[in-house]
């Protein structure tokens, strides 16, 4: 009901600036041409921002996709990312280990190891400190040992027959 007065209002204000006597067949023909149009110029406008959001909604489902299948990709390289303490970068639980064995330092490292090194921030050198510095422990499996460092608060994990090391991990 409010609309219907406001559109009568803006009509009768119309007519009346324009001088145009409202019963005039030819100016309700025009005017009923031209509100026709502006509804088709709406739909077609409105259509259009459907047909891009659509388009927009499949780009995006897309890059997820793509990023959902690089997350659970065994690249074999580093990213380049390096997490730390109270900010750890975690992997997708799809995704394998990111390194593969590797000697650094003339000691092996397991992929596993240097993806936790990666993800938390942890140096070589800090891991050779602990191995050489830190207290020896026993090891939740047998054959392998824990080496606790209270400076760097590491813990560093080291199969005791070949000296690789399995993982890395903070505090005791």
């Amino acid at each position: 009901q409010m609309q219907d007065n406001r559109e009568a209002a803006i009509i009768a204000w119309v007519e009346d600036q324009l001088g145009v006597d409202p019963n005039n067949e030819i100016y309700q023909k025009w005017r009923y041409r031209t509100y026709v149009g502006l509804e088709i110029v709406a739909i077609a406008y409105g259509s259009y921002g459907l047909v891009r959001g659509g388009i927009s909604a499949v780009r995006w489902l897309k890059t997820e996709q793509v990023l959902a299948k690089f997350a659970c990709k065994n690249t074999g390289s580093s990213n380049g990312f390096l997490g730390h303490r109270g900010w750890e970068l975690e992997r997708h639980v799809c995704q394998p280990n990111i390194n593969r064995t590797t000697s650094i330092m003339r000691r092996q490292y397991s992929g596993h190891a240097l993806d936790q090194m990666q993800n938390r921030g942890f140096m070589p050198s800090i891991v050779e400190d602990t191995i050489k510095n830190g207290a020896k422990l026993p090891g939740n499996k047998s054959g392998a040992s824990r080496y606790y460092g209270s400076m760097n608060d590491v813990s560093v994990v080291v199969n005791e027959t070949s000296g690789k090391v399995i993982t890395v991990r903070p505090g005791d």
